[in-house]
């Protein structure tokens, strides 16, 4: 019997953790074969989501050598994972490589937009803001770092879009600007913690989320806590990949005004 408990009520239990279980007082129980419970042990081990940590207790207890196994099956599966860019010729820098949006999620959360305009306060290399100007969003992508702009302007001529492109301070530029769905992906560091995370770990949100007029939508790692920014509705976005499907790969918190900080 294998039991997971602190699984916020707005991740789908079904997509993290598989169909067979079942919601149980204090969390969610199944009963699988031994192979099976190491496996989903391994892949939620060490997992926060919205800022506390999954409990996950098998009893009775794994043996050592299945959780072995386990972990070296989730070593390999966390290899195939959801691709960023797909067309050849885009260009990236470091930090780029590992925090960009997935292009395919890029693209639906474009679409969830509605076709309004949308200003990415934080473009970088440009995977949202080009996700939400091809699911038809007229965009504006700001970044203080006019290299990584430059690579953001290139990456959207690859594909086919047009952003206004500014190189400057979100918080000195959005205010002069017409409202406008504000989509904030702030850096999160390699280190970002996984234990938990908040507002002290991502500074850029109460600077910037305030001086959003028209809501905002902020991108945010998945040990984050929605309980600190009022009004939001958090949802859980997994990856499309056989290594990343049951995965959150984040949070994104949608507000339509600005929030309580």
């Amino acid at each position: 019997m294998i039991h997971v408990g602190g699984v916020p009520d707005w991740v789908p239990a079904g997509q993290l953790l598989g169909p067979a279980f079942r919601r149980e007082e204090g969390g969610w129980m199944a009963e699988l074969p031994r192979s099976a419970e190491a496996d989903v042990a391994a892949r939620l081990r060490g997992i926060s989501l919205g800022g506390g940590p999954l409990a996950v207790t098998v009893d009775p207890p794994l043996p050592r050598a299945l959780v072995r196994a386990a972990r070296e099956r989730d070593a390999r599966a966390r290899r195939d994972t959801t691709p960023g860019f797909s067309r050849s010729g885009v260009r990236l820098d470091d930090e780029g490589r590992w925090s960009l949006t997935p292009e395919e999620l890029a693209l639906a959360l474009g679409k969830e937009a509605g076709g309004q305009p949308v200003i990415d306060a934080t473009a970088g290399c440009g995977g949202n803001a080009i996700g939400f100007a091809r699911a038809g969003c007229a965009v504006t992508a700001i970044d203080r770092d006019p290299v990584r702009l430059a690579l953001a302007r290139h990456n959207a001529a690859l594909y086919g879009v047009s952003i206004r492109f500014l190189v400057g301070d979100a918080a000195t530029l959005i205010p002069t600007m017409p409202p406008a769905l504000v989509f904030v992906d702030p850096p999160w560091g390699r280190d970002w913690s996984k234990a938990g995370s908040g507002l002290e770990q991502l500074p850029l949100l109460p600077a910037l989320l305030p001086l959003c007029r028209a809501g905002w939508w902020a991108k945010v790692p998945p040990s984050f806590d929605p309980a600190e920014l009022l009004g939001c509705t958090p949802i859980a976005w997994f990856g499309t990949a056989a290594g990343d499907v049951h995965r959150v790969k984040f949070l994104v918190l949608k507000c339509d005004a600005a929030a309580a900080l």
